[in-house]
């Protein structure tokens, strides 16, 4: 396999942009706690304890790892007697237990105990009892692990108790995309499973050598689209809200629905837009509201401002999100669609709607994809 494509390709997006990308999907904090960068690259070590599984995602080099599991309280009592043993695919690793404690730190709290006693991979008797009657629903404990032969360190691997009275809190935030001062003159769009696509205006003088190098690559599907300008230089599976392979329905509503990709992007200041859905509200996400709320207001149309400007919505992609559910994609062009209100009534609590490609007409007419997701929550 020839390599010297990629490498040039590697090369060429360096030149042309410094600045980092931002994903749309932000980490969840927990009582101080940074979740795993979704970015991560993928370990093959997993942390056992008792009859629950930790999947390891590097963290930083050396082999440093995190991970992250949510447990009822009644499970955890039951894991605290049990062994903690950490496994690279079928291979046991001796470990030494570093420290356990309850987050966030303070020096007077008790349940934080550095190198506790742990012999036959599992916590003293004593422990288990301060732990077992000192940790509450909500409460999120921090494991620090270390190999004992080689350099794999569990940095912090985290439980968090379930708390079936805490507000709903989306698996997926969605925040205002960042925009470099200028903007880049192409786009690379890589999702897994997929053909990569480069969106480029091919008769550009300046991005005519990036046109070239990819014509030349036949991998890529090169779509023209004259003028083009974005703000978001690479598209790869974790820019995404969901990743393609976890959204397991996805419907199409609505006639002649015009392709996102064929469109150049909107490129004005996002910051101060804002979506309105009924009496609804999206900044770019919204409360929690009520069942009765959310149902009182889905029949109405959607409203895209950008400060005192309404811009006209053609059509978008919702993402619907439902507690232990897999995402579900509709693209429509209007949510009063009698298909998409009967999926909307039957929501329930804990979920979570997002609208994502948004299409909308610019003053000139033109339609452009607005690169900013929105999302509305229904609390629990």
């Amino acid at each position: 396999m020839n390599k010297m494509p990629i490498i040039i390709t590697a090369i060429i997006l360096l030149c042309y942009s410094c600045h980092t990308e931002v994903t749309n999907e932000s980490p969840i904090v927990h009582k101080g706690i940074v979740n795993i960068n979704e970015k991560a690259e993928s370990g093959v070590y997993t942390l056992y304890w008792g009859n629950h599984s930790i999947s390891l995602m590097k963290y930083a080099n050396p082999e440093v790892y995190k991970g992250s599991v949510k447990v009822s309280l009644s499970a955890f009592w039951d894991m605290l007697g049990m062994p903690i043993r950490l496994e690279q695919k079928d291979k046991s690793i001796e470990i030494e237990l570093v420290g356990i404690n309850r987050v966030p730190y303070q020096r007077s709290d008790s349940l934080r105990l550095s190198y506790p006693e742990f012999e036959n991979q599992q916590l003293s008797s004593g422990d288990i009892t301060m732990f077992r009657e000192g940790i509450e629903q909500g409460d999120v404990i921090e494991l620090r692990v270390f190999s004992k032969f080689d350099e794999v360190k569990i940095q912090s691997a985290f439980i968090e108790i379930e708390d079936p009275n805490a507000p709903y809190v989306p698996e997926v935030f969605v925040y205002y995309q960042r925009q470099p001062e200028e903007p880049f003159s192409f786009q690379v769009i890589q999702e897994p499973g997929r053909r990569p696509v480069l969106r480029i205006d091919t008769s550009a003088e300046d991005t005519y050598k990036v046109y070239e190098l990819y014509r030349e690559n036949l991998l890529y599907k090169i779509i023209h689209i004259p003028g083009f300008k974005t703000h978001r230089r690479l598209l790869a599976g974790g820019e995404q809200l969901f990743k393609a392979k976890d959204i397991r329905k996805s419907v199409v509503l609505g006639k002649e629905l015009i392709d996102w990709m064929a469109l150049p992007e909107y490129t004005g200041e996002i910051r101060q837009s804002f979506l309105e859905w009924g009496e609804m509200l999206a900044q770019p996400s919204s409360k929690n509201y009520s069942l009765s709320a959310f149902r009182q207001n889905i029949t109405q149309p959607l409203r895209l401002k950008m400060g005192e400007e309404e811009l006209s919505i053609r059509a978008f992609r919702m993402i619907i999100q439902e507690k232990d559910h897999y995402p579900e994609s509709y693209m429509a062009d209007d949510p009063a669609l009698p298909s998409l209100q009967k999926v909307l009534h039957l929501l329930e609590p804990a979920t979570s709607i997002y609208f994502t490609q948004l299409i909308i007409e610019g003053k000139d007419g033109q339609c452009y994809l607005l690169p900013q997701d929105y999302a509305f929550h229904i609390g629990n």
